[in-house]
């Protein structure tokens, strides 16, 4: 992905805006400028995974954001219910280009004809807003992660040290779960997969925490050439207090509320959790279809009570291999000279 800041400048309108009692009545003119960032995908965001050719251009106007759209919107806000302050209107206008998608959005509305008894060539008021999903702000996340290769316990255990190791803390961790997987029609056979799930608080934004995740997968070697392909880990971010649709994170989670390896961990450590206005409590009976195993291991063994304890234990067993190598490693240069 790429961002692509767009400016739509002059656009005016007539409105009934302002303090004076004659400002309610009359219309005048208001004339406004946006600049708003989009995220648009690089050609090989494009591609379907396990083919050479793009499925589409990255040249379609569903990708950004019209800047007919926003003049519209521009103009129906001024048309539309009184504001005393010319603030509110560039405010409105601002988090309306944001709903639309745009994850910046700068608006300055000028109002030339103001009641001012002094010669001005013109006044003006500029609101900035950013997305929910780059702002910084501690929040708490919903983290799923899968594995179905090499060690897959392994991967979600290590997983869930590196990403609480960028976290401000870890709310729960659940049990290990076992289940099918997925696969499209006359998809190879895969092993099994093992999930879990894991609510953190982190300081900073959702799109940040999602590069993170996604440099976690592929530092344990995510390939992601297949679509519904076998993998060492996959982390997804399921939810937040929050709801986005940008081209690279949709909250909640699309296909969340439609898989029981998601929903009943994330139900172990959160009874009352909710997913689009949904209850998981509700949810999870209606795909007793989807057959799982809760596993004796867990994101944190002993427990999320014992996370102190297993990172200490974790972090000296590191050591000690570490150590061990060491040692091989100089036994093995001393014997050159023997």
């Amino acid at each position: 992905m790429h961002e692509v800041t767009l400016r739509l400048t002059g656009v005016s309108a007539l409105g009934k805006h302002g303090v004076l009692d004659f400002e309610k009545q009359q219309s005048q003119p208001f004339v406004t400028d946006v600049e708003y960032v989009v995220a648009l995908p690089d050609p090989q965001d494009l591609r379907d995974p396990g083919q050479i050719n793009a499925s589409r251009t990255a040249d379609e106007l569903s990708d950004t954001i019209s800047y007919a759209d926003v003049a519209d919107l521009v103009v129906a806000r001024i048309k539309g219910g009184h504001a005393q302050l010319i603030e509110t209107l560039a405010a409105d206008i601002a988090t309306a280009v944001i709903t639309k998608g745009a994850r910046k959005a700068s608006v300055t509305v000028h109002k030339p004809a103001a009641p001012i008894k002094h010669e001005f060539a013109d006044v003006s008021a500029t609101v900035s807003f950013e997305s929910e999903i780059i702002r910084e702000k501690k929040r708490r996340y919903v983290i799923a992660l899968g594995s179905n290769l090499e060690d897959p316990v392994k991967h979600l255990q290590d997983a869930f040290l590196e990403i609480y190791s960028h976290c401000a803390d870890v709310i729960g961790a659940s049990a290990i779960y076992r289940s099918a997987p997925i696969l499209a029609p006359g998809q190879a056979p895969q092993p099994d997969y093992y999930n879990a799930v894991m609510e953190v608080e982190y300081d900073f934004g959702a799109l940040r925490l999602l590069h993170t995740l996604q440099e976690i997968e592929a530092a344990h070697g995510r390939d992601r050439n297949e679509k519904w392909g076998a993998r060492t880990l996959d982390l997804d971010l399921i939810a937040s207090d929050f709801t986005a649709v940008d081209p690279e994170l949709i909250l909640p989670h699309p296909r969340a509320k439609m898989r029981r390896f998601v929903l009943a961990p994330w139900h172990e450590i959160n009874p009352n959790a909710m997913i689009a206005d949904e209850s998981v409590a509700r949810l999870l009976p209606l795909l007793a279809q989807q057959e799982i195993e809760r596993t004796e291991d867990f994101l944190v063994p002993g427990g999320i009570e014992n996370l102190a304890h297993w990172i200490e234990e974790y972090y000296l067993g590191a050591k000690s291999d570490a150590q061990i190598d060491d040692a091989q490693q100089n036994s093995g240069e001393m014997s050159e000279y023997v």
